[in-house]
Parts: structure tokens; C-alpha cells; sequence
């Protein structure tokens, strides 16, 4: 799945859903790829850390 960075900001619960399936996301901005991701398997169902950490 291709989607724009706007798109992505308005619905990323669903974009979210999306590769936890399995699909793979590409995050475009001004039509250049910034961003491509898709859920780990190997960590399925793993907890989410409460923080981001940089």
C-alpha cells in the first residue's frame, strides 16, 4: 500500500491495522517514499512500549 503523509496523519489506525496484517506501507510525501513498514511477526502480540525512545 502507497499512501500520502496526509493520509497517513487522518487515518493511521486503519494504515496501522493494515501492516500488522502483513501488508506492507509506503509513506509518500510530495510523491518521494519517506517511510515503508509493515508489523514485525516475530513480535506479534508483544506488548508496545508506553514511549518512544530515540
Amino acid at each position: 500500500m502507497e499512501i500520502t503523509a496526509r493520509d497517513f496523519d487522518r487515518k493511521s489506525s486503519q494504515i496501522l491495522a493494515a501492516a500488522a496484517r502483513g501488508e506492507t506501507v509506503t509513506v509518500t510525501k510530495n510523491g518521494t517514499p519517506g517511510a515503508t513498514g509493515r508489523a514485525d511477526q516475530r513480535h506479534r502480540g508483544a506488548p508496545v512500549p508506553d514511549r518512544c525512545h530515540g
